[in-house]
């Protein structure tokens, strides 16, 4: 008998099979997707975490138990940050860490989230916007932003977000 849904099984045929995991999502300079094994993960198979170069994870694997990632969750942290941590704050990082050596300027953008009728993520270049890169409005089909962009300076947006209407709006 599987479990009710909401489940953390998967009804087939065959039996249960348990429910699979996906790669975390919003894990600031992660690269994409955040585990190597991919966006998709089976029940069992390790994540492990995928940082963008000059970052580190904050830990080396995490476990797709039954639809639920253990931890749920890693950090990448700027490489010249580690120098300044202990070993064991090294090893239990985890938290976003600030580097007192690298230049302030250097901080990506998170994509902005809860977009009404924008793509997932909302920007065309990705989920994380580069210091000094543009982030393009990326809305469904059929809509439409009035801006166009939006930069990235110092891990802000500017503007922070914008709005999708619907195309046939724009024109009347």
């Amino acid at each position: 008998v599987c479990p009710p849904p909401p489940a953390a099984a998967v009804f087939e045929f065959n039996g249960c099979r348990p429910q699979g995991c996906e790669a975390p999502l919003t894990v600031l300079n992660a690269r994409e997707p955040s585990c190597e094994e991919g966006w998709s993960l089976e029940h069992g198979e390790p994540c492990h975490a995928a940082c963008l170069e000059g970052y580190v994870p904050s830990l080396d694997t995490m476990a797709c138990e039954n639809g639920r990632l253990s931890p749920s969750d890693f950090t990448c942290i700027a490489a010249c940050c580690l120098d300044a941590l202990s070993p064991e704050q090294q090893q239990n990082a985890t938290e976003r860490q600030i580097c007192d050596t690298a230049p302030a300027t250097s901080a990506s953008c998170v994509a902005p989230k809860g977009v009404d009728d924008a793509e997932v993520p909302s920007c065309a270049e990705g989920g994380y916007i580069f210091h000094g890169a543009t982030c393009t409005s990326a809305c469904r089909v059929g809509y439409v932003s009035q801006t166009k962009s939006l930069d990235c300076s110092n891990g802000q947006l500017e503007p922070s977000t914008f709005t999708c209407i619907l195309a046939v709006l724009l024109n009347s």
